[in-house]
């Protein structure tokens, strides 16, 4: 943390300096064509970073993060915006950039992410998340409903879906489908 600033508001202020070493046992494909060989890395990146506080109605955060990447150089520009009606729904956006340049070959990577939040009483909540990332052309859909009728029972109903543009025509087919249904009981002596 080389920077931090709060207001009492809870808006910040960041500047951050990472550094990162990584060992790869056998080379890796990061992006299509573009191979990551085995090896150790090591490499530093900086992150700017601006957020109003969580508690408002309306939030958001924006992110530059710049450095090395494996043996080559990451930008990386992060984008949120948060909604929050009332203390029983939330809903966010988030989009994320990443321009990525290896001497093995550059690509980029955009993700998308769509959450919705709704919380029906203490007991009850139901989370969706909603992703897409150029690089698969998948969309992934994720919906959870959480149930919780007393401490220590508590029932998961959770759908996960997959669509894909296999042949990257803006034409998304069904790729995967899967419910799961849980509920778990303590007992307690």
């Amino acid at each position: 943390r080389a920077f931090e600033a709060d207001t009492r508001g809870r808006d910040q202020l960041r500047l951050r300096l990472y550094s990162t070493d990584e060992g790869l046992r056998a080379p890796f494909e990061i992006s299509q064509g573009v191979l990551v060989p085995a090896g150790e890395y090591s490499f530093d990146e900086y992150e700017v970073r601006l957020a109003t506080g969580n508690q408002r109605k309306v939030s958001g955060s924006l992110a530059y993060r710049d450095g090395d990447f494996y043996s080559g150089e990451r930008q990386q520009i992060e984008a949120t915006w948060s909604w929050r009606p009332s203390r029983h729904f939330r809903a966010a956006v988030e989009y994320e950039y990443n321009d990525v340049t290896l001497p093995q070959g550059d690509f980029v990577v955009r993700l998308a992410r769509l959450t919705l939040e709704a919380a029906f009483s203490s007991k009850l909540s139901w989370v969706n998340l909603l992703q897409y990332d150029n690089v698969s052309e998948t969309i992934g859909i994720n919906s959870r409903l959480h149930w919780m009728p007393q401490a220590g029972r508590e029932g998961f109903v959770v759908i996960n879906h997959n669509l894909e543009d296999l042949d990257r025509d803006n034409s998304f087919h069904s790729s995967f489908a899967e419910l799961t249904v849980k509920f778990g009981y303590t007992f307690r002596f």
